[in-house]
């Protein structure tokens, strides 16, 4: 598996690794005893807290602190408007810092939400436009993943009216401008998960995987009203579609895709068939290097240096029918599951690439002790100086 693959590949964990102990990650590793000491400790999920005072210089972990500023979407959300405001309308960049569609976060931005509501009602737009009388947003709870809790509204009301309503200050809400007007291919709505290693922050240095995947809705898009709580043709996520998928309810350029990847296409395949309908790809990808630079550099002052750090990312974006580039969320930990043929042959050539990129350095403290120790037994104590200048006690 996967996982397997990664562990295997640098994450040799012991229990006996003396400096930089991880805890009871140790005593679960099937490579306790096997290894003296551990350089790289990859983690499958933000839970597990290694200890980043107590590494030392070789171990690697694959969670940032504070990586959450970049995850979580209602302070990426933030430091998008902090920059927004920072470089002001006229700067050249300022437009990759409106990646993000109108966004508010629940209860705490209520009463400024019900008023950008009232006025895209009334025709004033937001980012994103709307056709004539639609107005329509999508809820989402900060703290899910995999599509749960997402929510189409077409007014407060009906927001208000809903399970968790305006949210509470435990259970924040991310309201977003919904974008009506998606890239289709063949009348199928779709997004984009993208990898992105991230080795440093300070400088940043960061690393775009070629490869990822097209994630289809497995019903053709449309806006009837009557359909706006039709969760497999608004929401592309592989959890949702799963039911469909195995029902054979796909497309049939899903169902020829090889290999197969259920809802999900390679980029490659994506690739082909956009340029079946004239879509220039390189064009596209350039926007896309752009908006992912620009997630990751308004949050490269708020997430601390760490030399033991990297993590990879899960970047969802969204491209409309102009060639926009949106950013739906940025995950923590996105799933490696091999469920697929296709992800079987993505997932583990991308972890590879990654282990390779890190690259943490190989080390045997049973080798270094017995280094140390034979010059220890050969070099002859020196004489302890007195107290001289530097008498009394050290801080």
């Amino acid at each position: 598996s996967a996982n397997a693959g990664a562990t295997a590949a640098g994450s040799a964990v012991s229990s006996n690794s003396g400096g930089g102990s991880v805890g009871p990650i140790q005593q679960r590793s099937p490579l306790a005893g096997r290894a003296n000491m551990w350089n790289m400790l990859w983690a499958w999920s933000v839970k597990m807290r290694a200890p980043m005072g107590d590494l030392l210089s070789w171990q690697r972990v694959n969670h940032f602190p504070e990586a959450k500023q970049l995850t979580r979407k209602d302070l990426l959300k933030r430091h998008m408007v902090r920059h927004q405001i920072m470089h002001g309308s006229n700067s050249r960049v300022a437009h990759l810092f409106c990646c993000l569609p109108t966004t508010f976060v629940l209860p705490k931005e209520g009463p400024v939400f019900t008023e950008a509501f009232h006025k895209a009602a009334y025709g004033v737009e937001c980012s994103v436009t709307q056709p004539k009388g639609l107005n329509l947003w999508i809820v989402k709870p900060v703290g899910q993943s995999r599509g749960r809790g997402i929510k189409l509204v077409r007014s407060a009301r009906q927001l208000a009216d809903s399970p968790g309503g305006f949210g509470t200050p435990d259970d924040s809400l991310v309201v977003q401008r919904y974008v009506t007007n998606p890239m289709m291919v063949q009348g199928y709505k779709f997004d984009l998960r993208l990898y992105v290693l991230v080795t440093s922050f300070t400088p940043l240095e960061a690393w775009l995987c070629q490869e990822g995947f097209a994630r289809f809705a497995t019903a053709p898009f449309t806006l009837d009203e009557a359909q706006l709580e039709n969760r497999h043709m608004h929401l592309t996520n592989s959890s949702v579609q799963k039911s469909r998928v195995e029902r054979g309810e796909v497309p049939d350029f899903l169902k020829k895709a090889h290999p197969a990847g259920g809802s999900k296409l390679s980029l490659t395949a994506l690739q082909r068939l956009l340029e079946l309908q004239q879509v220039d790809w390189s064009v596209l990808w350039e926007k896309i290097v752009e908006v992912v630079l620009a997630c990751l550099f308004v949050v490269q002052d708020a997430i601390p240096s760490n030399p033991n750090a990297f993590e990879l990312f899960g970047f969802d974006v969204l491209i409309d029918d102009h060639g926009c580039v949106w950013v739906l969320e940025v995950n923590s930990s996105p799933s490696f599951s091999l469920d697929t043929p296709l992800d079987r042959s993505i997932k583990p050539r991308m972890i590879r690439d990654a282990v390779a990129i890190v690259d943490p350095l190989p080390f045997d403290r049973a080798a270094l002790q017995e280094v140390l120790a034979a010059r220890t037994a050969n070099k002859p104590r020196a004489a302890r100086p007195g107290p001289r200048f530097m008498a009394g006690s050290a801080a």
